[in-house]
């Protein structure tokens, strides 16, 4: 009797943790969802290596504050439709489209969702990981703890 009130428990706290989760989406940062994308499809061309570096651009830093490029900003913060890294990753024409062809893997929905997603939040770079001061993660029974209670509240109510 115990054990199947404990299994039933424990399971609602499972579903009412997913539910949770979906709820709320989890936001887009630079490190952990864009820096990745950048690095797999961009930064041959665009990243800290000078020597590899096509069109003066890095796309691991923010641009700097006085950079007058001729196509207009590479990201502009909260509007995709005026940045060039949106124009250029999205483009038909085979031209303009980044990564050009021959030149790396196409991105696939997913990345170009997640870096409209990013420029739409504001576009802000993060420092490489490992130049950022540690911190402690909450665990995720902390952070979801009044979204269950709340969930299970609404349950016990039927």
């Amino acid at each position: 009797m115990a054990r199947a009130i404990f299994l039933r428990a424990a399971l609602f706290l499972a579903l009412a943790s997913a539910v949770c989760a979906e709820d709320s989406p989890r936001p887009i940062e630079f490190n952990r969802d864009v820096r990745p994308i950048l690095a797999d499809h961009c930064f041959q061309c665009h990243g800290p290596d000078a020597k590899q570096r096509k069109a003066d651009l890095r796309l691991d830093v923010p641009e700097p504050g006085d950079s007058k490029r001729e196509e207009g900003p590479v990201v502009v913060a909260g509007q995709p439709e005026r940045s060039e890294l949106w124009r250029r990753i999205t483009s038909a024409d085979l031209e303009e489209r980044m990564p050009p062809p021959g030149k790396g893997e196409r991105l696939s929905a997913a990345e170009i969702a997640a870096l409209k997603q990013w420029i739409l939040d504001g576009g802000k770079f993060e420092k490489h990981w490992s130049l950022l001061p540690v911190r402690r993660p909450m665990p995720m029974g902390i952070q979801n703890a009044e979204c269950r209670i709340q969930k299970a509240n609404s349950e016990h109510r039927r």
